[in-house]
């Protein structure tokens, strides 16, 4: 269906499946971001600020070292992961940037570990009902839970330290 993500349409789960899994919930504030064009959306908690390069700065101040990409913020090497790249099952390392060279950074804090997600673009912070997902969704180590959204529409939750783990920030033992 147009309005699942395909993320889940990929892994052959359907928006009544989320729902089901999904357990009591809670409000919650959540900065809302845009992957292709699907919503997803960040904790407050874990978010400490949102970093736009304009046209053509990405290309030119995303680094790579040691094949992994980072970016220099104030002064500081932050690790960048594309999630695009990590939605589609890879470790977030291979950049999938816009042709006019933009990017929206989501700068993200997992436990000690602060690092940028990229992402098409950043909607708005709003408070949110909450499902966490139930143990039959838990392999998805990224997502911390779902919500539907106004006009009926799933948004996913991401989980700031099963990213880091994903993408190889951290180490493989949850928290």
């Amino acid at each position: 269906s147009p309005n699942d993500p395909w993320v889940l349409e990929r892994a052959g789960i359907t928006t009544a499946q989320v729902l089901a899994a999904c357990l009591p919930s809670d409000a919650e504030n959540l900065a809302l971001c845009f992957v292709a064009r699907q919503r997803y959306a960040v904790p407050q908690v874990n978010l400490s600020e949102l970093v736009r390069l304009d046209s053509g700065d990405a290309q030119r101040k995303i680094e790579f070292i040691h094949g992994a990409p980072v970016y220099r913020l104030r002064g500081r090497l932050l690790p960048i992961v594309d999630l695009t790249d990590m939605l589609r099952g890879g470790t977030g390392c291979e950049l999938s940037l816009p042709e006019n060279g933009s990017a929206n950074i989501v700068v993200v804090q997992a436990d000690d570990h602060q690092f940028g997600l990229i992402v098409d673009s950043v909607f708005d912070t709003q408070e949110i009902v909450v499902k966490p997902l139930s143990k039959l969704l838990k392999d998805a180590e990224i997502f911390a839970g779902a919500t539907v959204m106004g006009d009926g529409k799933i948004a996913l939750i991401l989980d700031a330290p099963g990213v880091a783990r994903r993408a190889g920030l951290v180490g493989d033992t949850p928290p």
